[in-house]
């Protein structure tokens, strides 16, 4: 940025107050300065206060995550017994709920969840977790939904649709889907 167009950003800004969100290298007859200055009001900066800058950015980043992780409530592992298996081929966190898992030869029934990295929008609306109970078959590598729940939250509290199979089929899990990792924690026990 040319000095000439700091100069009238700071006129135009004036004495409102900036958070400096972009800071440019200045220059004076094409040659850089050693300073910088705010791309939105034009105030001047050293290489020093530029580094400032950054640092309390760094640090307010920093105070906001950790304000966030002790305001997060239970993560799905800790909540109901669910216990992480693995992630989906899109890297959406895949959880078994413990006490729903019944073995019986081959078989393998149980309850099990995804939660989504990017909330889905779907027909009847926008989803963040799902789960499914379902009958996996170990020998024959395949599974069986009976019952489908989609929740608008991570935390699986609020349903957004709920269906039912009165005759569940067994058919292939697809490679990196919520079935396939079901498939392969439940059975390689």
């Amino acid at each position: 940025m040319k000095q000439k167009r700091a100069q009238e950003l700071r006129e135009a800004w004036g004495d409102a107050p900036c958070e400096h969100p972009q800071l440019a290298k200045l220059y004076d007859l094409g040659v850089h300065t050693g300073t910088f200055a705010c791309v939105q009001c034009g105030r001047i900066f050293s290489f020093r206060e530029k580094a400032e800058l950054a640092a309390s950015r760094r640090l307010v980043f920093l105070i906001a995550a950790l304000a966030s992780l002790a305001f997060t409530p239970l993560t799905l592992s800790a909540q109901k017994g669910w216990t992480a298996i693995g992630a989906t081929s899109a890297g959406n966190a895949v959880y078994v709920e413990s006490r729903s898992v019944k073995r019986t030869g081959d078989l393998v029934a149980a309850n099990v969840r995804v939660v989504f990295t990017e909330p889905v929008k779907g027909a009847k609306g926008t989803f963040a977790s799902y789960r499914t109970s379902a009958t996996f078959n170990c020998a024959k590598k395949s599974l069986a939904a009976k019952e489908n729940v989609y929740f608008a939250d991570k935390q699986g509290t609020k349903v957004i649709d709920r269906s039912v199979n009165r005759i569940p089929g067994f058919g292939p899990a697809l490679g990196g889907s919520l079935g396939d990792v079901a498939l392969k924690h439940l059975c390689a026990r």
